[in-house]
C-alpha cells in the first residue's frame, strides 16, 4: 500500500510536468529552441526542456525530503509549499508555451488580451523565480547550519 503522505508535492508536480511533456512530444507543436541561438546547430525541443524541468523539480523535492528527515532539521511542510508556490508561475509559463503555439500560432503579442495577461504572468513568474532563489539560498544555508552546528 502506498502511503501518499510520504510522497512529496514536488513529486506530484514533476509527474504533471512529465505528462505535459509527453503530450507536447506527441500531440502539440514541439518548437526547436536551439534555432533561436546563433551558432547552435543542435536540436533542442521544448518537450526536452519540459522533461529536464520535471527532473529538476523531482530532484528538488528529494533534496527537501532528505533535509526534512534529519532530526536536527527545522524545515516544515509550509516552507516546502512556499518554495513550490514561488516556482508555480514560472512552471506555468514554461509549460504553457507549447499550448499557446499550437492553439494560437502567429498571434501578435501587442494587441490581444491574452497577450497582456500572459505578460503579467511572465512578470510574476520572474519576480517569483528571483524571490525563490534568495529564499532557497537562505533556507539551505540555515538548514546546513542547524544540521552541522546545532547540538542535540
Amino acid at each position: 500500500m502506498i502511503n501518499y503522505k510520504r510522497i512529496s508535492i514536488y513529486t506530484y508536480t514533476a509527474l504533471v510536468i512529465l505528462v505535459i511533456g509527453i503530450v507536447t512530444k506527441l500531440f502539440l507543436v514541439d518548437m526547436d529552441m536551439g534555432s533561436r541561438f546563433r551558432n547552435f546547430n543542435h536540436q533542442f525541443l521544448v518537450s526536452d526542456f519540459i522533461f529536464i524541468l520535471a527532473a529538476i523539480i523531482f530532484l528538488l523535492g528529494q533534496l527537501f525530503r532528505v533535509i526534512k528527515q534529519n532530526k536536527k532539521s527545522t524545515i516544515t511542510d509550509k516552507t516546502i509549499l512556499i518554495h513550490l508556490m514561488l516556482l508555480m508561475p514560472l512552471l506555468f509559463t514554461l509549460v504553457s508555451l507549447p499550448f499557446l503555439e499550437t492553439f494560437m500560432p502567429n498571434q501578435p503579442l501587442d494587441d490581444s488580451i491574452v497577450s497582456s495577461v500572459y505578460k503579467g504572468v511572465v512578470i510574476v513568474a520572474i519576480l517569483g523565480y528571483f524571490t525563490w532563489i534568495v529564499l532557497f539560498i537562505i533556507t539551505m544555508v540555515r538548514q546546513v547550519f542547524y544540521i552541522l552546528i546545532k547540538k542535540d
